[in-house]
């Protein structure tokens, strides 16, 4: 369209129509010509004007070049409720409004006063609950740093906005380690059993890796017949998994106790025991209170997709089939989150290590003692040729 200048003839219009944007806003409408190069004049007089109509709603708006937090948060989330969906939540937007202040000018916002934000969220408890812990680092990322830091650049590029300078967002990020956490054995064999009718989604995950929303399967996405299951994933993609005989039977164990929903739990309903649908915030309720329960510390049900990847790894070496058996887009994904070598597989390899050298000794020592038998019976054979 950009070599036609956004004009166009409709079929079975006389006139041509034409479309541009300003300040991320679409026009479109008639142009009311009939011949293309008047239609193109037209145009790029009303792109012009709408230029200007801009630049001065822009001027207006900052007096100044500056405005304040509460109206850059308000055209930012407007903005997003015409155009698309926000990346952030609106609760968290408007902790941000309260606590930097709804009058504060833009320009006045500075490092020390993210810094200040970000150790107030750090401290925070998460859900607001005593006893709960504090809030995860990534909370106080996506609730504080980079919600800010996208409405300021907001207002600086759509708006108009001149600021000085802007915060430097870096400096707020946390240094990221990768998370290392499995589940172990032995805590696998306290936690099935205890979970209750959450053992075989336990279990499922722990052999599939598939993540908590993937993991709520529904009938349709299990092919028995092709021996799969198909589910949608993170980014609205597509994962397909094959089913080893372990999956199978988990599948197998649990069909005809609902029409829509694989994995369900017994409740009562006036006194009659019915089964109901597993969901994520139900799942992770009596994921949290079984493992405190337990004493097992610091697990997620996310660590379980963690640990079905790292016990394949183990158990073949084969770095690709485990991204593709996550779904991973590349495999320095799977390699950075997923596997890790603890010192228990160091010491596994050093015992291999130290086998194979004791393997590769002795025979080495028996060849050498072969060979040395072999040099003295010549020494014996040449020293009874000398005698005679």
């Amino acid at each position: 369209m950009a070599q036609n200048h956004g004009v166009w003839k409709p079929k079975n219009s006389s006139n041509y129509y034409c479309s541009f944007s300003v300040a991320g806003k679409r026009f479109n409408k008639s142009t009311g010509c009939s011949n293309k190069q008047d239609a193109i004049a037209f145009s790029k007089r009303w792109k012009a004007a709408e230029i200007r109509n801009a630049a001065k709603a822009a001027e207006e708006l900052v007096p100044g070049g500056d405005i304040v937090f509460l109206d850059a948060a308000d055209k930012y989330l407007g903005s997003k409720s015409k155009g698309g969906r926000s990346s952030y939540r609106e609760k968290d937007i408007d902790w941000l409004v309260d606590n930097i202040g709804p009058e504060t000018l833009l320009s006045t916002i500075s490092n020390a006063m993210i810094g200040r934000l970000v150790e107030k969220r750090r401290l925070m408890t998460r859900w607001g609950r005593q006893g709960s812990g504090l809030v995860a680092e990534g909370t106080v990322v996506n609730g504080v740093i980079r919600p800010a830091s996208a409405i300021m650049n907001y207002a600086m590029t759509v708006l108009g906005v001149r600021l000085p300078s802007m915060p430097k967002w870096g400096l707020f990020h946390p240094q990221v380690f990768a998370r290392k956490r499995e589940l172990s054995f032995g805590e696998e064999v306290a936690l099935v059993p205890a979970i209750g009718d959450y053992a075989d989604l336990v279990r499922f995950m722990l052999r599939t890796g598939l993540r908590r929303g993937s993991a709520l399967l529904r009938w349709r996405d299990v092919h028995m017949e092709e021996n799969a299951i198909r589910v949608c994933v993170k980014g609205g993609k597509f994962h397909e998994l094959r089913m080893t005989q372990a999956i199978r039977d988990i599948l197998v164990r649990n069909r005809g106790l609902h029409p829509e929903f694989v994995f369900t739990y017994e409740a009562r309903e006036e006194g009659v025991a019915i089964r109901r649908p597993i969901t994520a915030n139900g799942f992770a309720y009596r994921f949290r209170a079984t493992t405190k329960k337990l004493r097992i510390e610091d697990l997620t049900i996310h660590d379980l997709r963690r640990t079905a990847g790292a016990r394949m790894y183990r158990a073949t070496g084969d770095i690709y089939a485990v991204s593709k058996f996550l779904g991973h887009a590349n495999v320095a994904i799977t390699q950075k989150h997923y596997v890790h070598i603890t010192p228990t597989d160091v010491l596994t390899r050093m015992d291999q290590a130290e086998a194979s050298y004791v393997a590769m000794l002795a025979k080495a020592v028996a060849n050498h003692a072969v060979v040395a038998e072999d040099a003295e019976e010549e020494d014996e054979d040449e020293h009874l040729c000398l005698a005679d």
